[in-house]
């Protein structure tokens, strides 16, 4: 009979790439972990693992099992979750995912509203630009309960994995309040191509750019600058005469210091999309549906409209 422990054993192996290493982490003997291993393998019926030049490798039976070792530890966890909730309430774990430019649009404020009605709920929180690959990963894999995420309608997910709109908001062109554009009226494209641009990311920000620069026959603009930073972006436009493609949440308290003005031009916007992504076979242990529930109010608060005035 295959118990946990021996679940636990088998991921620390695959994490650490080694016997000798999962031994040292588990404050194991390695001859102790081999045996257990050797158990689990005879158990299934099938090896899980190899050794390979770069250590311990993984079967294609071992891979499988990985996915669903990892689920299963995840899934007793929560069951450990819920009953701890059920018998005091507001207590457990929170472990999510969010995009970096998510946390002061919805972020800040979501979480602070959580923990001022949830104080006793540990929460982990995951901030980057997440690729694809490891939102799929991270949430598929039972690493996080789930994504606050911006989701572009070319990305395909995970079929294990469900989505659910939160939001949207708008992004336009922002300069500094002495910028040479500032306050101009009747832009055009052309206009917009004489100066440095700052962006979001090379494959992205400078990608959409171009194709709005291509459509109307345009000159390219200078990318001068890319990140993936909306906070460097913004300071950077404040006092650097770029050129930047901001979504209006951002700039709201920059505008009111009278450090940003939006630019009065028709042909560079976009709208973004928020998405909470959760597993969707698996159901959110009680804490991670209380945050998840704050997410979806917060996001009421986040709308389309321009940030100028």
């Amino acid at each position: 009979m295959i118990d946990l422990r021996q679940f636990k054993y088998f991921l620390a192996i695959v994490e650490h790439g080694s016997f000798s290493r999962a031994a040292a982490a588990l404050n194991l003997s390695q001859p102790s972990l081999s045996v257990a291993t050797k158990a689990l393998e005879t158990e299934l019926g099938t090896p899980l693992l190899k050794r390979g030049m770069k250590g311990v490798e993984l079967t294609d039976a071992g891979r499988i099992f990985e996915r669903r070792a990892r689920t299963t530890i995840r899934e007793a966890d929560r069951a450990f979750e819920e009953v701890q909730q059920a018998a005091a309430a507001k207590s457990g774990k929170v472990t999510f995912g969010i995009n970096s430019v998510l946390t002061e649009i919805l972020g800040n404020q979501a979480l602070a509203r959580f923990y001022r009605s949830h104080p006793n709920i540990d929460v982990d929180a995951n901030v980057s630009a997440h690729p694809l690959s490891d939102l799929n990963f991270a949430i598929d894999g039972a690493r996080w309960d789930f994504g606050i995420m911006l989701l572009r309608p070319d990305i395909e997910l995970a079929d294990t994995l469900s989505t659910e709109h939160l939001t949207s908001f708008d992004s336009g062109v922002y300069v500094s309040a002495d910028h040479p554009l500032a306050g101009q009226s009747e832009l055009s494209l052309a206009d917009l191509s004489k100066f440095d641009w700052i962006t979001s990311s090379a494959s992205v920000g400078a990608s959409f750019l171009f194709d709005i620069f291509d459509s109307k026959s345009v000159p390219h603009p200078r990318i001068s600058t890319v990140t993936n930073s909306f906070n460097l972006i913004r300071d950077m436009a404040k006092t650097v005469p770029y050129l930047s493609l901001l979504p209006h949440p951002f700039a709201l308290d920059a505008i009111a210091a009278g450090e940003l003005v939006e630019l009065a031009q028709p042909y560079i916007s976009i709208t973004s999309k928020v998405h909470l992504v959760y597993p969707k076979h698996t159901p959110l242990t009680p804490a991670a549906s209380s945050l998840a529930n704050v997410f979806r109010e917060a996001a009421k608060t986040v709308g389309h409209s321009s940030a100028s005035p």
